[in-house]
């Protein structure tokens, strides 16, 4: 017994003590959220929006929520003014003007007299307490929202206005996130700066834990931006530049815009795949169509998918879908053969093996569920791969990175938009195609522009309006195209990449590396982007790196700090967790929120108007 106990538990009292500790800024959280709702005293009633619900998810249990009295929650699409109960309303959502009339009506409705209401009865009303009401705003009230507040009469001796700022989420025990996705189109279509504030805020709540950061690197408009709110900030305050007791090394900050191509593409890694076909929210996933068993018609479940406390996931996160099924089912066939050891310890043992016996079972039965679940959503996803569907759209996206003729791919694109596929599904082939090829050709482009309008309808005008103004979707203009340059002298392709024991990030979307991985593989190996600054100078947006004989090598174990400002893609992490264990380097990625080409696509298409 001692044997197999030793062999169960003897490997997690073993692991690597890294310098990033997740669970610090989990409590971190929880204690600014505790006392967020104990200076609310009394019974309470939550309305929150979709993205608050999830960073509550991440944040606290709902066990915490009851000690907290807060005694009902809702969404505030599914809650009428009739429906709110407790002393104290607490509405927290995101800056959204479009809440404010429902939260009007929720005032209105308790301001207004009672009808039929004897004197002695309003008498009586008058003599009870009102309800109190209480707008948190996550991460701060906007001047719009102000504005809108105004214009609507909403006025703060109605409702007490809070603002809010989750900060940096343990998603996992290496990733943060913001989880702010509608930062995407603040930045890049309604040129909203505030997210570089909220970037550059957290960055610097990083560097009062663990230290200023002495080696800078950063590419892109957006992270330039970051980098002179922080540097402004510093001679504001005086800040110490003393980096002796840092703990991170290197900070990479990397602008979405730098690189477009990646969200757009099909990740190819178990993470990836499972957000492409059912999407993550933080790291809960939520089932719905019975790709579990056991699962009842009509009642979702949801996964936790985190390394924390679960071997099994962060064995096969990060494989391809032939590697993560060979380790799922050898870590079954291994716990089957533990069960069976097991039972030639249930006569005549002593105390302690019994106690031992115990720990075991629990562990093997938590595993057994994770395996459980991960065997069907592995099966599932495969189903979706085999589809002739699936495979002619990798065939296409594939061809388009490698430089293709693109007649191929854009008669592929009209053949689906006739065939009424979804317009998401139409605009992401068509949007990798014009960035591979720094735009589409205009006759081409005017006919596909016909082609959607008929299929799908005027409004989504408006769509490839916005896709243009973004820099994602562009007729051709004459001007030079810098991709096959870029992707022949950073090798962004790998025609050889090794799937079951991979060197090369590129596996992560089976030969295709992302830029923004090969920037921090340079950052790494090489400590500067000297030697390829001729190549990416032509890339969008401003560069910055420590020359060689300045970048600072700190003598304490430390970390380095890959800052993705606009989005990162599970493939993108999987790929530096590679890099991370390739270089021996603790790397921490921090995000405004993960994304991919159904989540990018549908933002845009969100709330367009005719």
């Amino acid at each position: 017994m001692n044997d197999l106990y030793n062999e169960i538990f003897q490997n997690q009292g073993e692991e690597v003590e890294n310098v990033f500790s997740s669970s610090l800024f989990q409590e971190y959280l929880r204690t600014k959220l505790t006392q967020l709702f104990d200076q609310i005293e009394g019974k309470k009633h939550l309305i929150f929006d979709d993205q608050v619900k999830v960073a509550l998810n991440l944040t606290l249990e709902s066990s915490a929520l009851s000690k907290l009295q807060v005694e009902v929650i809702s969404h505030i699409n599914n809650t009428q003014p009739e429906n709110l109960s407790a002393d104290k309303i607490i509405i927290f959502i995101q800056p959204n003007v479009e809440y404010l009339d429902q939260i009007k009506e929720y005032l209105d409705k308790e301001n207004a007299p009672k009808p039929n209401q004897g004197k002695k009865a309003a008498a009586n009303a008058q003599q009870q307490p009102k309800r109190e009401f209480y707008l948190i705003y996550w991460p701060k009230r906007t001047t719009l929202c102000k504005e809108a507040q105004d214009e609507k009469g909403i006025t703060d001796d109605q409702i007490r206005i809070i603002d809010f700022s989750f900060d940096l989420i343990p998603i996992d025990q290496d990733l943060l996130s913001l989880e702010m996705p509608s930062s995407f189109i603040s930045m890049y279509l309604d040129n909203d700066f505030s997210t570089y504030c909220y970037v550059a805020e957290s960055i610097q709540r990083l560097q009062i834990i663990y230290g200023k950061i002495p080696n800078i690197f950063l590419k892109g408009d957006g992270a330039s931006i970051v980098m002179d709110i922080l540097s402004a900030d510093e001679e504001t305050k005086g800040i110490n530049q003393d980096y002796s007791q840092s703990e991170f090394e290197t900070m990479i900050l990397l602008d979405r815009n730098i690189d477009f191509i990646t969200p757009l593409c099909s990740q190819l890694v178990y993470e990836g795949l499972i957000d492409d076909f059912y999407g993550i929210n933080g790291n809960l996933l939520r089932i719905s169509d019975g790709a579990l068993i056991g699962l009842q018609a009509g009642k979702p479940v949801l996964m936790k998918l985190s390394s924390e406390n679960n071997t099994i996931y962060s064995s096969i996160r990060d494989q391809q879908i032939s590697k993560s099924r060979e380790i799922v089912t050898s870590s079954a066939l291994e716990l089957q053969r533990i069960k069976d050891t097991i039972q030639n310890y249930k006569q005549n043992k002593t105390q302690d093996d019994l106690q031992k016996c115990i720990k075991i079972v629990e562990k093997i039965t938590k595993d057994q569920k994770h395996i459980e679940d991960h065997v069907n959503l592995q099966c599932s996803i495969v189903e979706k791969m085999r589809t002739i569907e699936f495979y002619k759209d990798l065939m296409i996206e594939q061809s388009t990175i490698l430089g293709v003729s693109s007649s191929q791919a854009l008669e592929y694109i009209e053949m689906i938009i006739g065939l009424g596929a979804p317009l998401e599904k139409a605009l992401r082939l068509l949007c990798l195609q014009s960035l591979v090829d720094k735009g589409i050709k205009p006759k081409q482009f005017d006919d596909i522009r016909k082609e959607i309008v008929h299929e799908y309808g005027f409004r989504h005008l408006i769509t490839m309006m916005r896709l243009n103004q973004i820099g994602i979707l562009n007729k051709q203009d004459g001007s030079k195209n810098y991709w096959p340059k870029l992707k022949e002298n950073l090798k962004l392709v790998d025609d050889e990449v090794v799937i079951d024991n991979p060197q090369d990030p590129a596996y992560a979307f089976s030969g295709y590396c992302p830029l923004t991985v090969r920037l921090v593989e340079h950052a790494l190996k090489r400590q500067t982007w000297k030697h390829i600054a001729e190549y990416i100078k032509n890339v969008p947006g401003k560069q910055d790196f420590p020359e060689p004989s300045k970048y600072s090598k700190l003598q304490n174990k430390s970390a380095i700090l890959v800052y993705f400002i606009g989005g990162v893609t599970y493939g993108e992490i999987s790929a530096i967790r590679l890099l991370s264990k390739i270089t021996k380097r603790e790397i921490v990625v921090a995000t405004t929120h993960i994304t991919n080409s159904k989540k990018l696509i549908q933002s845009v298409m969100k709330n367009d108007v005719v």
